[in-house]
C-alpha cells in the first residue's frame, strides 16, 4: 500500500511539472503573439502616417500648380 502512495505521489508531481511547463509555454507563447500583434499596429500607424504625408505632399504640389497657372 506504501509502495502506491509514493507512486500516486510521484504520478502526480510529474503531471504538476508537465502541467507548469505547458503553462509556460503557452506564456511565451502569448508574449510572441503580443509582440507581434505590438508591431503589426506599430507598422500600420506607419504606413498610415506615411500616407498622410503623401497625400499632404500631393495637395501641396497641387496648390503649387495652381498658383503658377494664377500668375500665367
Amino acid at each position: 500500500m506504501k509502495k502506491l502512495g509514493l507512486l500516486g505521489m510521484l504520478l502526480a508531481m510529474g503531471l504538476f511539472v508537465g502541467c507548469e511547463s505547458q503553462a509556460e509555454q503557452n506564456r511565451d507563447a502569448v508574449e510572441e503573439a503580443a509582440g507581434a500583434n505590438a508591431a503589426a499596429a506599430q507598422h500600420a500607424v506607419g504606413a498610415a502616417t506615411a500616407d498622410d504625408v503623401e497625400d499632404e505632399r500631393e495637395d501641396a504640389q497641387e496648390a503649387i500648380e495652381d498658383a503658377n497657372d494664377a500668375n500665367e
